[in-house]
């Protein structure tokens, strides 16, 4: 049900441009368009309408020099990298799905200009404090309060991280070796920084301990570990703070529109699909069921309220993303971004012991690839 509402959702937003929703904000803010292209490009063809999104970013971003949070009114320019990395994430899913570089090959001038606004000089401290932070999360502070600012900077300098080898992996394709060199570099000083500032060893955290705010570190932990910055024995620890988190909050979800993605890729790539689901049905704040329950027509945009007074639009584009986990989680497929357009891919479905059946289908530029399981 959760999966059929999140697709209406954005179809009823997605007209030659794209919505957060349709009565109140006609336009999409580019940090949720990170969260939710993937599910549409699995669900439905819609790589052209990316692709469109894709170019109007970067040709404002080299008109005015830096980037922005959104295409049709920009604004906040600089400020939000959480954001301006749809400048860098969304081609990058156009290739992945379709095998297609073009429009990645002709944004990445722009790319290169969103990473070194926030990296002019090639010394000092890499955190940036930019940003919104998490979107919509459960325990949002406010801006002013100094644990969200920490969150902030750890959300922000992740996502430079992770957009920076993106591009890195793009200028080799396009033989580009200083720029291979300065992105490199650029990731060297983000790690160390990273970890000399925000991780904590004793807990294997870069979030906020969860006697202290009552909610934990999903968003930072999820964000830092989907960076690639890790290598792979912190990058599992960090992963088991945050499935040991949730287990304590009686399988909350808390982690706003930038990381509840990152937060459900990371849960199937470990293997923990049993908690998951459990997180998914869960019936009460946060959970899926209290969601359809609000409002059985489309996706809440304050998916973690449980009052119709408190959600504020009722057919949003934000939490849509949660489904993209049918497909590359309880589907298990993705994408191969060395043989991208799903020449070849990776197929390992989760099957949690609560669910009888899952399936879905993706209709490739190679032919239709149908995942299905029963137990």
């Amino acid at each position: 049900t959760f999966y059929r509402l999140a697709v209406k959702t954005d179809l009823m937003n997605d007209h030659g441009i794209m919505a957060d929703c349709w009565d109140r904000e006609k336009w999409s803010w580019n940090g949720e368009t990170v969260g939710k292209v993937p599910m549409m490009l699995y669900s439905y063809d819609i790589a052209p309408l990316v692709d469109k999104l894709s170019r109007e970013n970067g040709c404002i971003t080299r008109d005015q020099g830096k980037p922005s949070t959104n295409t049709l009114e920009p604004r906040g320019p600089g400020r939000a990298p959480c954001w301006e990395q749809s400048l860098v994430q969304l081609p990058w899913n156009v290739y992945e799905f379709t095998g297609d570089l073009a429009s990645a090959e002709e944004n990445y001038d722009a790319m290169m200009v969103f990473l070194r606004h926030y990296y002019p000089d090639s010394s000092g401290d890499a955190i940036r404090p930019d940003g919104w932070g998490d979107h919509l999360w459960a325990g949002y502070h406010g801006l002013g309060n100094k644990k969200e600012k920490r969150r902030v900077a750890v959300l922000g300098t992740a996502t430079l991280y992770h957009s920076a080898e993106v591009v890195k992996q793009l200028a080799q394709r396009l033989d580009k070796p200083d720029d291979v060199r300065w992105l490199a570099a650029l990731q060297q000083r983000i790690r160390r920084d990273m970890l000399e500032q925000f991780y904590d060893p004793e807990r294997k955290s870069f979030g906020s301990d969860p006697m202290d705010d009552g909610y934990g570190g999903d968003s930072e932990n999820s964000v830092a570990a989907y960076s690639t910055m890790l290598d792979e024995e912190l990058r599992k620890d960090v992963v088991g703070t945050m499935v040991r988190e949730i287990r304590q909050r009686d399988f909350a979800l808390i982690a706003g529109t930038q990381t509840i993605w990152r937060q459900l890729d990371l849960l199937a790539q470990y293997g923990y699909a049993e908690e998951t689901y459990q997180a998914l049905v869960r019936d009460g704040p946060h959970g899926l069921q209290n969601a359809i329950r609000l409002n059985p027509l489309g996706i809440l945009e304050r998916f973690h309220k449980t009052e119709p007074a408190d959600i504020a639009s009722h057919s949003h584009a934000t939490f849509s993303q949660i489904a993209r986990y049918f497909h590359y989680g309880l589907g298990g497929l993705r994408p191969d971004p060395e043989q991208p357009g799903f020449k070849h891919f990776v197929l390992a479905p989760q099957v949690p012991h609560g669910l009888a059946s899952a399936g879905i289908k993706h209709e490739s530029p190679y032919g239709l690839i149908e995942s299905k399981w029963e137990q």
